[in-house]
C-alpha cells in the first residue's frame, strides 16, 4: 500500500513538481481552502478544498496579467482590484484532489 502511495505521488511531482520545488511561500497567507506558491513572475494557487465557483483572494500590488488551470490553456476569469481578486473557474474545483491555478504577474 505504501509502495502505491509513493508511486502515485512521484507521479503527481512529476507533473506537478514546478509549482511546489524552488518556490516560496506566496502572496496569500494559508487557508482552509488551501496555499500559494510563487516563483519568479508567477503564483501558483493550491485548492485543495473548495466547492465554489469562485474564490475570493486579498488584492496583490502586482498585476495579473493572465490565470490559468496549471498544464492546461484553459483560462481562468478574474477581476482584479487594490482590495480584492476573484477567481472564476469553469470546473468545479472538488473534482480534482489539487486544483491548481497558475496566474502570470
Amino acid at each position: 500500500e505504501h509502495i502505491k502511495v509513493l508511486d502515485e505521488m512521484g507521479k503527481w511531482m512529476a507533473q506537478y513538481g514546478e509549482t511546489i520545488y524552488g518556490t516560496r511561500g506566496g502572496p496569500f497567507e494559508p487557508k482552509p481552502w488551501g496555499v500559494s506558491t510563487q516563483k519568479e513572475d508567477k503564483v501558483y494557487i493550491h485548492i485543495l478544498d473548495w466547492s465554489d465557483q469562485a474564490l475570493i483572494l486579498p488584492g496583490i500590488s502586482k498585476k495579473i496579467v493572465s490565470a490559468k488551470i496549471y498544464g492546461t490553456d484553459e483560462v481562468v476569469n478574474f477581476e482584479q482590484d487594490k482590495e480584492k481578486i476573484i477567481l472564476e473557474f469553469q470546473v468545479k474545483p472538488s473534482s480534482v484532489i489539487d486544483l491548481i491555478i497558475q496566474l502570470n504577474l
